[in-house]
């Protein structure tokens, strides 16, 4: 059977459920309009395998360039399958060393 847990704030909520391994394996983020869900699926060796808030194309393609300018959205939908926020996904050495694009 698995287990459920939540955070509950106002007109935002988080779910998420995990196997019997204490996997998380699955993640819905509810807001006034939008309801999200995320999936998460484990190897033999209950190593995260995938996590599908988007196509895996999708995330091949930035990984690999091809997308070289993904919107927001689809870093928010990152973020959320890794449970990260905005903030922490761009605080960076990489994006903290950007110099000002506009003076």
């Amino acid at each position: 059977t698995p287990i459920t847990v939540g955070q509950f704030s106002g007109s935002y909520a988080k779910q998420y459920t995990y196997d019997l391994a204490g996997n998380r394996t699955s993640l819905q983020v509810s807001t006034d309009s939008t309801v999200q869900n995320i999936s998460y699926t484990y190897d033999v060796l209950n190593r995260l395998a995938t996590v599908s808030a988007l196509p895996p194309s999708s995330i091949k393609n930035i990984l690999y360039g091809k997308s070289q300018n993904p919107k927001l959205l689809t870093i928010k939908l990152i973020c959320d399958g890794l449970d990260i926020t905005l903030g922490q996904f761009f605080s960076t050495p990489e994006f903290d060393g950007l110099e000002q694009e506009l003076e």
